[in-house]
């Protein structure tokens, strides 16, 4: 098709996509109940439900637990490891060299972490997309992993959310080729931040405003990049970062708004059912999972069996700060097996769900691993019960800062 062809030197794209966001969750009713947010914040929000960390589980554990599924005996084909995140545990020291240390990766590995909010998963994407082509047979391996902070009784808490999503980038992709066209926006706004451990500043509403302002130049550049009039011409389906998905609604209105300034809201609507919810059902579950909401979406769309080798996405991308990207790419046929085998789904509804009391110990438990030189996490022996006998990485304790690790299924986890 005119203006969509690959021009990458070699077919390059997602090979494998994995969520992991613990084994606990707290409903968005439940902290809402707590919180006294009636139906409106709920309307706004539409998340179900969000991912609950115990003292147990960090950015680390998270990356890695969502990544190990996806090597196999591939190790030594991965000699690129990104690690997405806004929610990085030292201003020198890498995330990604613990990551690299428990998944057991080659020492020839090159390894690093990447911050821009949470446009840094299509960032690292597109970096590992460039050496993949250059590296033809070897695969890269990119992990979105954040945490949380803490928003309690501010209506963002019915959105914060917490988890990684770790995809291998591959040429000869078995879940989506991408495009070689895309289109970018940017700007300095002052819109959210973490200045500091523990603290996070938003501007909500400067934050829409510029996620849409991003969209509306990103969307009209990759347009006349890829030298078409409409993107439903080409693009069967949409995903966007979500926030919130009362936003992804309004960002879907602006790019029918782009194809046709006469459309109307019901005629968007409509189009927003077929071509946007169905990536839409990991991240009602999940809440905003920062760098990783898009590839979050992606899992979904191409668990669907119905859209393997025929649906061409497109996709948007926005990190605060800020810096946005409209890029696209094809679901591979066959795609809905490759993913379809995590059971994404299926352990998203398995996780325990928990009391607001709960949830605020967990939070305040991963503050303090964030601050405290010493630490030894202290766990309820129900959260041990449920992660024993579990093939899953937890954290051990910090010594000195530095953190260690351990395989929940091989010693007896610390309880209270």
């Amino acid at each position: 098709m005119t203006g969509y062809t690959n021009a990458l030197p070699v077919r390059v794209g997602i090979d494998d996509v994995n969520v992991h966001a613990g084994l606990l969750a707290i409903t968005s009713h439940e902290l809402a109940r707590a919180r006294g947010f009636g139906e409106r914040e709920l309307r706004i929000a539409q998340f179900e439900a969000r991912s609950v960390l115990p003292p147990l589980e960090d950015p680390v554990t998270l990356a890695v637990n969502a990544a190990r599924p996806l090597i196999g005996g591939g190790r030594s084909e991965i000699e690129l490891l990104i690690v997405a995140t806004e929610t990085g545990l030292d201003f020198a020291k890498a995330m990604s060299t613990y990551v690299h240390r428990h998944l057991d990766l080659s020492p020839q590995c090159r390894n690093f972490e990447i911050k821009h909010a949470c446009y840094a998963g299509t960032a690292a994407l597109f970096m590992a997309a460039g050496w993949v082509a250059q590296n033809p047979g070897k695969r890269a391996l990119v992990i979105c992993t954040d945490v949380a902070r803490r928003h309690f009784g501010d209506p963002s808490e019915l959105t914060a959310g917490s988890g990684a999503v770790a995809f291998t980038v591959a040429s000869d992709p078995r879940v989506l080729a991408l495009d070689a066209v895309t289109g970018r926006s940017t700007h300095e706004v002052y819109d959210v931040a973490r200045p500091t451990a523990t603290v996070e500043f938003g501007d909500a509403g400067l934050s829409l405003a510029s996620y849409l302002d991003l969209l509306e130049l990103a969307a009209g550049n990759y347009k006349r990049a890829a030298g078409i009039e409409r993107l439903h011409d080409g693009l069967s389906h949409f995903i966007f970062h979500s926030p919130l998905i009362s936003l992804v609604e309004k960002a879907y209105g602006t790019l029918c708004e782009l194809d046709d300034p006469e459309s109307t809201d019901p005629a968007a609507q409509a189009g927003f059912v077929d071509r946007v919810e169905p990536g839409l059902r990991h991240n009602r579950q999940l809440g905003n999972l920062y760098s990783g909401s898009i590839f979050a979406s992606l899992a979904a769309l191409a668990e669907n069996p119905a859209l393997g080798g025929e649906a061409h996405v497109g996709i948007y991308s926005y990190g605060s700060g800020a810096c946005a990207e409209f890029y696209s790419g094809y679901l591979v046929g066959g795609a809905a097996a490759v993913v379809s085998r995590h059971e994404i789904g299926a352990r998203l509804r398995q996780r325990a769900l928990v009391s607001c009391e709960e949830y605020e110990r967990g939070v305040h438990a991963f503050e303090a691993s964030l601050l405290r030189p010493e630490y030894r996490p202290d766990v309820p022996t129900s959260v041990a019960d449920l992660y024993a006998g579990r093939d899953l990485l937890v954290l051990d304790g910090i010594r000195n800062h530095h953190r260690t690790y351990r395989w929940s299924g091989q010693a007896q986890l610390g309880r209270r």
